[in-house]
């Protein structure tokens, strides 16, 4: 049975037990299926932004001794494209019509129940993220360095995380996947917070196979958003 593209309706080629489909909106959409002991095929939605302006400042921030200033400017602007590959089939608004004697006038407002989280780990992703508070509505930023997640229980975060409402949509930033981090960090979000796994998106602009195969073990439906997958890489 084929598997259709949710965003441009196409089918997905299938390519051994990889499926891939490169959809016209600049987003190359990988299932991968792994098997478990009992024959089981797990998924995990990988969102590849192949958009050539995503690759383009993607490749800049992986450039040897670049300024820091440089880096920094170009780490803010990739933050707004890769949030709004993120979130632009995930934001919920609406469409009004204002009538008034001369004319009708139409505006589009964003539902007054979205509110965003944004959890990250390490100053680079500070960067990533320093516009987007400004854009999307209720906005939380909680950092969360890798130390200080190691260090504590988990059961303790709630000191830490703002708290989290029933709408709430969870946005996961990280320059590099840490694959003990997110799924510690996940831990705490779907067992201990009771969020489903459809209010968390991870956003990464460098993993590797060997992170997503983790991860999809135990989180097979989460998505990801990436800008490129290596097989063998030294992300954590």
């Amino acid at each position: 049975m084929p598997i259709f593209c949710t965003i441009c309706k196409s089918p997905y080629p299938l390519i051994s037990q990889i499926i891939i489909h490169n959809c016209p909106t600049y987003i190359e959409i990988i299932y991968y299926r792994f098997y478990t002991r009992n024959n089981r095929i797990m998924k995990l939605n990988i969102h590849i932004l192949s958009h050539p302006i995503i690759q383009y400042l993607s490749s800049i921030t992986k450039e040897k001794n670049l300024q820091s200033n440089i880096k920094n400017h170009t780490l803010r602007q990739l933050g707004l494209f890769l949030l709004y590959e993120t979130i632009r089939n995930w934001l919920t608004t609406h469409k009004l019509t204002i009538k008034t004697i001369n004319e009708h006038k139409s505006i589009t407002i964003i539902d007054p129940k979205e509110s965003y989280t944004i959890i990250t780990n390490t100053n680079t992703d500070l960067s990533l993220i320093q516009e987007i508070q400004y854009l999307l509505p209720k906005c939380d930023i909680n950092f969360i360095p890798i130390k200080i997640l190691d260090s504590i229980n988990i059961s303790n975060l709630n000191k830490i995380i703002e708290i989290i409402n029933p709408y709430q949509k969870i946005i996961i930033i990280s320059y590099n996947i840490n694959t003990k981090y997110i799924l510690k960090l996940m831990l705490y979000l779907t067992d201990i917070n009771n969020v489903k796994i459809q209010q968390i998106r991870l956003i990464a602009i460098n993993c590797t196979t060997e992170n997503l195969i983790s991860i999809s073990k135990t989180y097979p439906k989460l998505n990801v958003y990436t800008t490129g997958i290596e097989k063998n890489g030294k992300t954590p």
